[in-house]
């Protein structure tokens, strides 16, 4: 489950490239004279609209994992990792040497550590699940 706190941290973050390229649009459309436009508005109609989406790419990606969300089981291979776009990774349990939960800001999640030195993060899992996987493993 995605926490609200991290969705109000994504939309802070969104802003800050929304609103110029929101800005931007609407001083081209109210006060910028046709003129100017004929040279200079597809050029800032496209910078507004890249800005626009490149703003919302981090809220998206976490509301569509709300709705096709990562899973974690353990099966007879190991700890299986599933990914909505990447399938299904499976970690041998012998070859897991530790783990532990990770919380920053903006980022949260369970970090495997291997017997060889490696390490992966499985984004965005709760504590609560990461709380079970410590009495299952």
């Amino acid at each position: 489950s995605i926490k609200p706190n991290l969705k109000r941290y994504l939309i802070r973050r969104s802003l800050l490239f929304v609103l110029p390229g929101f800005f931007l649009l609407f001083y081209m459309g109210v006060f910028l004279k046709t003129s100017a436009l004929e040279s200079w508005g597809i050029w800032g109609f496209a910078l507004s609209f890249i800005l626009i989406s490149v703003g919302m790419i981090p809220y998206r990606r976490i509301i569509r994992l709300e709705t096709t969300p990562h899973s974690l089981s353990l099966e007879e291979e190991g700890l299986c990792f599933t990914h909505a776009k990447k399938g299904e990774i499976v970690f041998p349990i012998d070859q897991i040497q530790a783990f532990q939960f990770v919380e920053r800001k903006g980022f949260y999640g369970i970090r495997l550590q291997f017997k060889d030195g490696k390490h992966f993060l499985l984004p965005y899992f709760s504590k609560k699940t990461f709380e079970a996987c410590k009495t299952l493993l």
